[in-house]
């Protein structure tokens, strides 16, 4: 099991149209198998999600989902500096 943190900088205008897709997708991220939490906030410009998986091959399923490779493609551009992923290992 392991936690996800994931920071967007997005161009201006573009952080509440992110927070809405993500918000949007959340309901059925959470009914994922593997899927212990997927919490979004936004602060500024800024998205995080902070998300808790079972496994890798459950977020490497997630991020195949239709919905979620159709929210990817639609703001590739919409970022400003790359996407920063921090994964937790959660101690046993």
């Amino acid at each position: 099991m392991f936690i996800l943190h994931v920071t967007m900088t997005l161009k201006d205008g573009f952080a509440d149209r992110t927070l809405e897709g993500l918000l949007k997708v959340r309901p059925d991220v959470l009914k994922e198998d593997g899927c212990g939490e997927y919490t979004i906030t936004k602060l500024n410009n800024q998205v995080f999600c902070f998300e808790i998986w079972e496994s890798d091959a459950h977020l490497d399923a997630h991020m195949k989902q239709p919905y979620m490779v159709e929210f990817f493609e639609k703001t590739k551009d919409w970022h400003k500096e790359d996407v920063v992923i921090n994964k937790y290992e959660v101690a046993k």
